[in-house]
């Protein structure tokens, strides 16, 4: 009988090591590649998500996390939040919450790098990124965003230089966190 304990210690410690390591590993991944998890504060997302104005029907969130963002879109009005993230330990634990929420389809993520992710069809743009992160997606933003879009960026400006079509509506202070709304104007180049 001992050792029979013995042996389901040492399997439950090595579980234990392992998940610890496959978190690790994710974390690495994630900070490796571009860009670190920094979750938001929920009560901070819900009085971000409230301040727009935009028709409520696609969010799409780069670098999604642990996918708070997405299922908050959907409480909040959404008909469909699209998440983008790369790292398996947060892909996973979103896909779980979202599931658990009851918001298995219309909180969605996806594992991908959010470089390739597709906004065409996005009327609010969440973005929780940093700078160096956000300067690689200006080309994509501007070309693929529809007009009448809204990008919201948590804590960091948007570079409107490389967007141009882009024009900040408003800049507000939620409880810590500077939060920057831009809009997709129509943009003449004649």
């Amino acid at each position: 009988m001992s050792l029979l304990v013995f042996f389901g210690v040492y399997l439950l410690g090595f579980i234990i090591l392992a998940v610890i390591l496959i978190w690790f590993l994710s974390m690495t991944f994630s900070s490796f590649i571009g860009s670190g998890f920094v979750p938001i504060p929920k009560k901070v997302l819900k009085d971000i998500l409230n301040s727009t104005s935009v028709t409520k029907r696609i969010l799409i969130d780069l670098g999604s996390g642990d996918g708070r963002v997405l299922r908050e879109a959907v409480r909040s009005g959404f008909n469909q939040a699209i998440g983008y993230e790369l790292s398996p330990w947060y892909f996973w634990e979103s896909r779980f919450f979202n599931r658990l929420a009851g918001l298995k389809y219309k909180a969605q993520v996806l594992r991908k790098n959010l470089l390739s992710a597709d906004l065409t069809k996005a009327d609010v743009v969440f973005i929780y990124l940093f700078p160096e992160i956000v300067q690689k997606l200006m080309v994509k933003i501007e070309t693929q965003l529809k007009p009448g879009a809204v990008i919201i960026s948590c804590s960091y400006p948007l570079d409107t230089n490389l967007a141009p079509s882009l024009k900040l509506i408003k800049k507000e202070r939620i409880f810590n966190v500077t939060t920057y709304f831009y809009k997709k104007e129509l943009y003449d180049t004649l």
